[in-house]
């Protein structure tokens, strides 16, 4: 198997970037259009000066409203707000004789792990 240097990593994100930088435009022209105030794809459009009214070329709030609605549902899809939505289960490796011993510890840092979970602000931030 041959190892990957820090110059292949960053080569192959130069890479990726030339790729993304062709869809610039839509990319921003997207932003504009359903989280006008928002615009994180670049920082800055309309002349990239910020404190702009970036509100001018939207007429109705459609694209907003279901940009929202969409990211809504995606976060009550894969992370419930104040659910448990993943369990820490004994890998591959763990003989079997041993699994419910560890399933049992694997349990305890499954309620902590959730317990810091929902004393920060993880729920607004997805």
């Amino acid at each position: 198997m041959a190892r990957i240097t820090p110059q292949d990593i960053i080569k192959r994100q130069e890479k990726a970037d030339a790729r993304k930088e062709t869809w610039r435009t839509i990319y921003e022209e997207c932003y504009e259009f359903a989280l006008p105030q928002r615009n994180l794809y670049s920082g800055h459009y309309e002349g990239r000066t910020a404190g702009q009214n970036k509100m001018a070329r939207v007429f109705d709030a459609t694209a907003i409203n279901s940009t929202q609605r969409f990211a809504n549902r995606i976060q009550s899809a894969l992370f419930p707000p104040y659910r448990e939505w993943c369990t820490l289960e004994p890998g591959n490796e763990i003989p079997q004789e041993r699994r419910s011993e560890i399933r049992q510890a694997l349990d305890i840092y499954n309620t902590r792990m959730f317990d810091v979970i929902r004393q920060t602000n993880f729920d607004l931030a997805m």
